[in-house]
């Protein structure tokens, strides 16, 4: 694997690791010997982790187009072509599970699609990001961040766009707030959180998108996701440090160190992973 230049970050599930590099090849091992099980070929780059689903490999190249291989022998079951825009961040979220049946995938152009994870039907194409630039930078609108599912909502961030929650029941949006971020949200305790892509970062309301708190101390810092570990948020950014939130106000209640830009959080079984810029990966324990 050292040779292939893997680029998407990895999926471990039901028994496979699932990894994936910028030649658009992808690479299923055993997750218990890490023998490669079958590989296949994508028509771009793979840029964000796989999903496994329903006896399903499901993967996003980066030209947009959503890719389903039999989970045991690599076969192709499907494709979906979603709608790219020309120019665009480079970045692609990873599909995410609605429901047993059906996955979420992001756009370029601000969509939310919902795909039968067996058949590649679509089931829901939603617009929930706008602009109104005039140059193509100005309208970017990329959503390059995982949605998150909560409930009968799905709430999504886009950058220069707006976080928005979409009510799966009436499959409109229910609420939209300007602001810009291309990392994840966090739902944690009937709010939204987001950290943007000015340094901002702030608690939404997740029925009715109403401010609860906003926080203008980390500007400019190019904050990473933010998450919830125990009773606190966590953000990181450029100059590696992990700044500590209360979630109620918004307030810097600690920081910690860590070597690197940091780019990415995830917190797994109440520990949080760090990833940064520079490709090392530390691990917290939340006490």
């Amino acid at each position: 694997m050292s040779k292939n230049g893997l680029s998407s970050g990895v999926e471990a599930a039901q028994g496979l690791v699932i990894v994936g590099n910028t030649k658009g090849q992808l690479f299923a091992l055993d997750q218990t010997t890490g023998e490669q099980k079958w590989a296949a070929q994508l028509s771009g780059a793979i840029i964000s982790p796989a999903h496994i689903q329903t006896g399903r490999v499901i993967v996003v190249a980066n030209d947009g187009t959503v890719y389903a291989f039999d989970q045991e022998t690599g076969q192709q079951t499907w494709t979906y072509k979603l709608s790219n825009a020309s120019f665009s961040l480079r970045g692609q979220a990873a599909p995410v599970e609605l429901d047993p049946r059906t996955i979420a995938v992001t756009t370029s152009t601000g969509y939310v699609y919902a795909i039968d994870s067996l058949s590649g039907m679509p089931r829901m194409q939603r617009r929930v990001a706008v602009t109104e630039g005039r140059s193509d930078i100005q309208r970017l609108i990329d959503i390059d961040g995982e949605p998150v599912v909560a409930g009968q909502f799905v709430v999504t961030n886009s950058y220069q766009g707006q976080v928005t929650v979409l009510d799966l029941a009436s499959q409109r949006v229910l609420w939209s707030v300007g602001a810009s971020s291309a990392t994840r949200p966090e739902v944690y305790d009937n709010k939204v959180f987001t950290a943007q892509s000015n340094g901002k970062f702030a608690a939404f309301d997740l029925t009715s998108g109403q401010v609860i708190w906003s926080n203008d101390q980390l500007l400019n810092r190019e904050l990473s996701n933010i998450v919830v570990l125990g009773q606190y948020l966590v953000v990181g950014d450029l100059d590696g440090v992990l700044h500590l939130i209360d979630p109620s106000t918004g307030s810097i209640v600690g920081r910690a160190k860590t070597s690197g830009e940091v780019r990415t959080l995830r917190v797994i079984d109440n520990q949080l992973y760090v990833a940064t810029r520079t490709g090392k990966l530390t691990v917290w324990q939340n006490r």
